[in-house]
């Protein structure tokens, strides 16, 4: 199990890519990028933890007047959500440390398999696992990731879900 502290290592050509952005590091991004980021941490979100912290805003904002209205409003535990008002973190992000590859890693990924989609050549399963795989040796690490990694992937970047592993549509 490997833990990520720090800067992450990138080949030059991952670091000019259109991924990451065109601010240069330590820059505060504009309302427009923060609208982006929002948008599309929110298309990433799981559905649960989506009405987890919209039970949250509402309680916030005075929608509902106790957390078992807002809990039975989105069909969550009370439990659950008071757990969250204390302060608890999700799941996912609790084990972010643990996860091979870096989120920002995976959102290079995630990037690279929508514009193979896009060109018309979605990566099969192999094809993925490569690439994810020559993102961790440009870090350093040599061990491939394990068999069930690119199922867990799927499921943490749902973007990807319907793209990974398609067969080519004949012309």
């Amino acid at each position: 199990m490997r833990h990520y502290t720090g800067a992450v290592i990138l080949s030059s050509a991952i670091r000019s890519s259109a991924a990451w952005g065109s601010r240069p590091p330590g820059q505060i991004p504009s309302p427009s990028q923060k609208l982006s980021l929002l948008s599309t941490t929110l298309f990433n979100m799981d559905p649960r933890e989506h009405a987890i912290q919209s039970a949250i805003s509402d309680l916030d904002a005075g929608i509902y007047s106790s957390q078992r209205a807002a809990a039975k409003a989105y069909g969550i535990p009370r439990s659950t959500l008071q757990e969250r008002l204390k302060g608890r973190t999700s799941s996912a992000l609790s084990h972010q440390h643990q996860q091979r590859l870096t989120p920002l890693q995976e959102d290079f990924l995630v990037d690279w398999i929508l514009e193979e989609d896009a060109r018309g050549y979605p990566p099969p399963h192999a094809r993925a696992r490569e690439m994810a795989n020559r993102i961790l040796r440009m870090n350093g690490d040599t061990q491939p990731v394990g068999k069930l990694w690119l199922s867990h992937f799927i499921k943490r970047q749902p973007r990807v879900a319907s793209i990974v592993g398609r067969k080519l549509k004949a012309q």
